[in-house]
């Protein structure tokens, strides 16, 4: 009997039973005994289609070479060469894996769900197929660039950024292991999303990763967690010392606190009201430290700033501050989160991650 269909994960017709596979792609186990080649079914089972590409669970979809041919370099020269013909009196000599109903067979190394995805990309008439989460779609981008279907792979990319996917990957452990399949598959444009994305983690560790680490190579890991975040957090830490020193261009009112008065302070050659020094003197060594995330959340806090001037304008009787708008405190905060934001995302040295 049928199970009732359901949402993703994808399914899989498989004669009268419905079965259905992980999106991730597939493990020894998974594929260790794959029984006898079943169709995926519709939309892939054309009349027309003129070979058979096999996933490695098993699972035929039956296509036109031209797609193929017309979207990737690859399957072109493939289906130049000289092929077979099972009608040959010989063919009975090969496998009879070769061909199935005449038309021959590709084995590919991409998992059925992968190679359903990668395939609605290709086909024409056929409703693009956009996996459900962003480490799901690193193996099919993976098959794209493997096969040198660069449009296929800008097709998909968009899709991605439609659905936000680049700009929330999933959990830490998901961001990590994404990262590290990027790395290794050659995908700089996701590695280097997923770095940044590791920025904001909490700074709980490789405890916060799990299992996930043995999916990174030593190279990609050192290179991300080590290299990166630190370079990350010293050019954070320099615009956080300019915001420090230079108030006044972005802040102009604080030029009328009472601490640039008797209170002022001298801060890196440059007077700054003792307060604000205090305030941001606090951040920067917890960013320095590494206590504190190089972050514009992690760093950047209205409120608090705020209620600094305030305790400092009561304690004071600074007229200036105590008068304050919280609209220009707000305006300055926008700016500042948006510098620590572009100082954050540092230049990601990806060929050092694959090496």
């Amino acid at each position: 009997m049928s199970a009732q269909p359901q949402p993703p994960p994808p399914t899989v017709l498989l004669s009268s039973t419905v079965f259905r596979y992980s999106n991730m792609e597939p493990t020894e186990s998974s594929t260790a005994d794959k029984g006898e080649a079943q169709n995926f079914g519709a939309p892939f089972d054309a009349a027309n289609a003129d070979v058979i590409l096999r996933s490695s669970q098993s699972i035929d979809f039956r296509v036109r070479k031209a797609n193929l041919s017309d979207a990737s370099p690859f399957f072109e020269t493939m289906f130049s060469l000289p092929q077979q013909d099972p009608r040959a009196d010989n063919h009975k000599s090969q496998d009879a894996d070769d061909y199935v109903d005449g038309l021959p067979v590709v084995q590919m190394q991409e998992s059925t769900t992968t190679l359903h995805h990668f395939l609605t990309a290709v086909c024409p008439r056929i409703l693009l197929s956009l996996p459900s989460s962003f480490e799901e779609c690193i193996p099919v981008l993976a098959a794209a660039k493997k096969f040198e279907m660069h449009a296929e792979m800008a097709t998909f990319r968009t899709a991605m950024r439609a659905a936000g996917m680049y700009d929330a990957p999933g959990t830490p452990r998901e961001v990590l292991r994404a990262y590290g399949t990027a790395c290794r598959e050659g995908l700089e444009e996701e590695a280097t999303s997923t770095a940044g994305t590791t920025l904001s983690h909490p700074t709980y560790g490789l405890g916060l990763y799990g299992d996930a680490i043995r999916s990174v190579s030593g190279n990609a890991l050192h290179t991300l967690l080590c290299e990166y975040d630190q370079d990350s957090r010293n050019e954070v830490f320099s615009v956080l010392e300019d915001a420090v020193r230079m108030p006044l261009g972005r802040f102009p009112l604080l030029s009328s606190c009472r601490d640039l008065g008797a209170y002022k302070t001298v801060y890196r050659d440059a007077v700054a009201p003792k307060w604000w020094v205090d305030y941001w003197n606090v951040i920067l060594d917890e960013v320095e430290s590494g206590m504190r995330k190089q972050t514009a959340q992690a760093i950047v806090n209205g409120l608090d700033l705020y209620k600094a001037m305030s305790n400092h304008a009561h304690q004071s009787a600074c007229k200036s501050c105590l008068n304050m708008d919280t609209v220009h405190v707000e305006e300055y905060i926008t700016w500042l989160a948006g510098e620590i934001t572009r100082a954050s995302k540092t230049h990601f040295d990806f060929e050092r991650a694959r090496e």
